[in-house]
C-alpha cells in the first residue's frame, strides 16, 4: 500500500512540474513559430503607410512566414540574434542593453512617443518583402552609438518590423530584423517610386460625347442658352433692338485750332558807349621837362 501511495505521489509531482515548466515557457517567444499574426486595424494602417512611400499590393505581405526570412546580419548589428517578430523585438528591449536602449531612444525621439509606447507589442507589425527593396536610411551600432550606414538592399523574403506611432501625424519608423538596426527612412521598393496607384481595371468606359457634350467641349455651333442668364429676363437675339437700316453718317471731324505761333520781339539796340572826357584838361596836363 505504501509503495502504491509513493507511486501516486511521484506521478502527481511530475504533472505539477510539467505544468509549471509549460507556463513559464508560454511567456517567451517560440522562435520555431512560422506565422506572425496581425489585426485588421494594423493591416489597414500599414497598407496606407507603405502605399505612401511607393509599395504596391503584391510587393509585400503582412502574413509573414518567418521560415522564409532571407535577412542576414552584417557588421554593426544591434542584436546578436535576429529579431524576426514584434514579440522577439520587445523581449530584446527588456534586456536593457546599450543597443536596445539606443533603438528605443531612436524610435521615441523620431515619433515623439514615450518609452512605454515603444515597448508596447501592439505598436509593432512585421512586414515581409516579396521583391527586392532598399533601406535608404540604414544605421549601425558602433562604439555604443547609432551611426549612419548608407543604403542597404533588401532581398525578397526579408522581414522588417514597422513601428506604428500613437499619433497619426508622427512619422513611422522601421527596424531591420536581421540585426535590429533602426531606419532613418522607411524601406522603399526597388526602382523609381510611382506617382500613384494605377487606375482600376474594368471600371473605365469610353466617353460618349452625345451624353454630355457641353462639359466635354463638344457643344454644337451656336451653343445654347447660358447657364448663368445674368440679371433681367432673357431676350432672344431676334427680339433685340436692331440698328436702323439707313447708313450711318459720321459727324465731321473736329477742327483743330491753329497752333499758337508767335515771334519773339526783336531785342532793343544796345546804346553806344562814349569815352569819358576829363573835367579840366588844362589843369590835369603837365608838359614833360626839357
Amino acid at each position: 500500500m505504501k509503495r502504491f501511495v509513493a507511486v501516486l505521489l511521484v506521478l502527481f509531482l511530475s504533472v505539477v512540474a510539467i505544468s509549471i515548466i509549460g507556463c513559464g515557457n508560454s511567456k517567451k517567444t517560440d522562435r520555431n513559430a512560422s506565422r506572425v499574426s496581425v489585426t485588421d486595424a494594423q493591416r489597414k494602417r500599414v497598407e496606407a503607410i507603405l502605399a505612401a512611400v511607393g509599395w504596391q499590393p503584391g510587393s509585400y505581405t503582412l502574413d509573414v512566414d518567418v521560415s522564409k526570412d532571407t535577412s542576414k546580419a552584417g557588421e554593426g548589428s544591434f542584436t546578436a540574434q535576429a529579431v524576426r517578430t514584434p514579440q522577439e523585438l520587445v523581449e530584446f528591449f527588456g534586456a536593457s542593453s546599450p543597443a536596445a536602449e539606443e533603438i528605443i531612444t531612436s524610435v521615441s525621439s523620431t515619433t515623439g512617443d514615450s518609452v512605454e509606447d515603444v515597448r508596447n507589442l501592439g505598436n509593432w507589425v512585421a512586414v515581409q518583402g516579396l521583391a527586392e527593396f532598399t533601406y535608404p536610411g540604414n544605421t549601425s551600432f558602433k562604439d555604443g552609438r547609432i551611426t549612419g550606414a548608407g543604403v542597404r538592399k533588401g532581398k525578397a523574403g526579408e522581414i522588417f518590423l514597422l513601428y506604428l506611432p500613437t499619433t497619426a501625424t508622427a512619422p513611422p519608423i522601421a527596424v531591420r530584423t536581421a540585426c535590429g538596426n533602426p531606419q532613418t527612412v522607411l524601406p522603399r521598393p526597388a526602382g523609381p517610386v510611382p506617382a500613384g496607384p494605377p487606375p482600376p481595371k474594368g471600371e473605365l468606359t469610353p466617353k460618349d460625347p452625345s451624353q454630355d457634350p457641353w462639359p466635354r467641349g463638344n457643344a454644337p455651333v451656336a451653343g445654347g442658352p447660358n447657364a448663368d442668364p445674368g440679371p433681367g429676363p432673357y431676350v432672344p437675339p431676334e427680339e433685340m433692338e436692331q440698328p436702323p437700316a439707313t447708313p450711318r453718317v459720321n459727324p465731321p471731324p473736329p477742327v483743330s485750332p491753329p497752333p499758337n505761333v508767335h515771334e519773339d520781339p526783336a531785342p532793343a539796340p544796345r546804346p553806344e558807349q562814349e569815352a569819358p572826357t576829363p573835367v579840366s584838361p588844362a589843369e590835369d596836363y603837365s608838359p614833360p621837362p626839357g
